[in-house]
């Protein structure tokens, strides 16, 4: 988290072992509430993975990360989804990241 505003910032990472390629999407919220948030994961051995998320807050965004490991394909996202970006490295293995479109609405308590 930056302590204020960033002008032509460059970001870069390091990688500290082995020769794994990787991508890194970086993105930028202007005023996020950095004390209230919430995660969720998923995996699954065959089939689609799911997630259950709960926003906290009015006017949250929702971002999610994947990889899968056996199945090197493009992906397509769902509505209301934008694909911010898709990456495959040699051996095809694509990392994705896509994000809603619109923010969400608090979830119901």
């Amino acid at each position: 988290m930056a302590p204020g505003p960033l002008t032509n910032a460059t970001i870069t990472a390091t990688q500290n072992s082995g020769s794994w390629q990787s991508a890194m999407t970086v993105v930028a919220f202007n005023n996020a509430d950095t004390a209230q948030g919430a995660t969720a994961g998923g995996c699954a051995a065959t089939g689609a993975p799911s997630a259950s998320l709960a926003t906290t807050c009015a006017g949250s965004w929702v971002c999610g990360v994947g990889t899968d490991w056996n199945a090197p394909l493009a992906r397509t996202v769902g509505a209301a989804q934008t694909l911010v970006d898709q990456y495959f490295p040699r051996p095809a293995i694509p990392i994705g990241c896509s994000a809603k479109s619109a923010q969400q609405p608090p979830a119901a308590p």
